[in-house]
């Protein structure tokens, strides 16, 4: 295709108009929409990208594709046709650069689509390690400077840097699992939130970071991964310890929040799986918690515009007992609120303290990373490391969770 390859700076407002976009698309296909993703280079933090924004919408089960497709083309998005030949059809709405509006392109996916799921791996892998993001960056405006009049010849030569990093990231998925079944079928599963359910660890990793830079402070990995999975007198323990006993980590942590409610507002979206794994344990009628460090009022807040809360008979937040993770209280006390021994659970984390809180509850602790790789520790302890919750779905349908008692 003969436009001009134009690779730009990362722009702060890309989010912004991701979280646009999305509200006009789920108007626009309202009932149809399973998930809305922000994919591709402008959803990687500080990664130069052509400014146009890749959205990934994956339509319910039953969908009509084509009605989906007619209703893009009536709201003025141009038909781009069938891609990659697994049903994702392509769209695109022009944006206007002079008024700081990107172009969209919009991509509808069946259900399962194996592109959808390459393209999530790859988000993810560049969103966690940053030394990868800037090589592609680095590779992208060297491409960009030598095919600056072909994109397709652009796209065809960095489809090799995408194909290896799609393949490392799954083949150290597949090291990683010790095994393809649990011990025995769970008689419920309980989730973990942040990070788990919700895409949000990685607004939590910027906001603390732009809140120390507001503070004049600079937050490295090990104060930013010490906090995860930890409830705030831990962590706020952890900011003392690091930068001194006098430090005010309360007003620290006002400023930390006013900045993560600001990502939240724009950025904030289910990790891929949830709403098929819930279908899953609705079929099977398996009862199910949230268990989180987050206060009641955060989960209800964080998850009320995802319509999810209803399809969980439990929720068990900050307060409900008396030490958090990694301490075994928050998952024993799910359990005691569903009715079902620990050792029937299924715990579902994405973090090293909640695996510890969930295996030493003498549940089947299973680890979906997030940010954090499990370290040799979580591995020994972990039951199961999966990629994400789509794959738990697999592992339910292959077992006979009727027989369960």
């Amino acid at each position: 295709m003969a436009y001009r390859v134009e690779i730009v700076d990362y722009d702060p407002a890309w989010p912004q108009h991701f979280a646009e976009a999305s509200r006009n698309l789920s108007a626009i296909l309202k009932g149809a929409v399973s998930l809305i993703d922000h994919v591709g280079s402008t959803a990687v933090p500080e990664l130069a990208a052509k400014p146009k924004i890749d959205i990934d919408v994956t339509l319910t089960e039953g969908a009509s594709i084509s009605d989906a497709c007619a209703k893009l083309e009536h709201a003025g998005y141009e038909p781009r046709g069938a891609r990659y030949g697994d049903g994702v059809f392509a769209f695109f709405l022009p944006g206007n650069q002079k008024a700081g509006n990107p172009g969209y392109r919009v991509y509808l996916c069946p259900p399962q689509s194996e592109t959808h799921r390459k393209r999530m791996i790859f988000r993810d892998r560049l969103r966690r390690d940053p030394e990868l993001a800037q090589a592609y960056a680095a590779l992208k405006k060297q491409l960009a400077e030598h095919y600056r009049y072909d994109g397709d010849a652009y796209t065809k030569a960095k489809s090799a840097f995408i194909a290896k990093t799609i393949q490392m990231s799954e083949s150290q998925i597949s090291e990683r699992t010790p095994s393809p079944m649990l011990p025995r079928p769970p008689k419920a599963v309980i989730f973990d939130m942040d990070g788990l359910i919700l895409d949000s660890e990685i607004l939590y990793r910027k906001s603390v970071i732009s809140a120390g830079e507001h503070n004049g402070l600079l937050v490295g990995a090990s104060v930013y991964e010490g906090m995860l999975g930890q409830p705030w007198p831990n962590i706020a323990r952890l900011l003392r310890d690091h930068y001194g006993d006098d430090f005010d980590a309360d007003a620290f942590r006002v400023t930390w929040l006013e900045h993560f409610d600001q990502l939240m507002a724009l950025e904030l979206n289910l990790k891929a799986g949830v709403l098929a794994l819930l279908d899953v344990l609705d079929q099977y009628d398996i009862p199910r918690a949230i268990c989180t460090s987050s206060n009641h009022s955060q989960v209800q807040h964080h998850l009320a515009d995802f319509g999810i809360l209803p399809r969980f008979h439990r929720i068990i937040a900050q307060g409900d007992y008396a030490h958090g993770k990694p301490a075994p209280d928050p998952y024993l006390t799910a359990a005691a609120k569903l009715g079902v021994d620990p050792k029937d659970c299924l715990a579902l984390e994405d973090s090293h303290n909640g695996i510890r809180s969930a295996a030493s509850a003498g549940m089947m602790a299973v680890m979906v990373p997030d940010l954090l790789p499990p370290s040799d520790e979580i591995r020994a302890m972990a039951t199961l490391i999966i990629d994400d919750l789509h794959q738990c779905c697999h592992f339910f349908e292959g077992q006979s969770l009727l027989q369960r008692g």
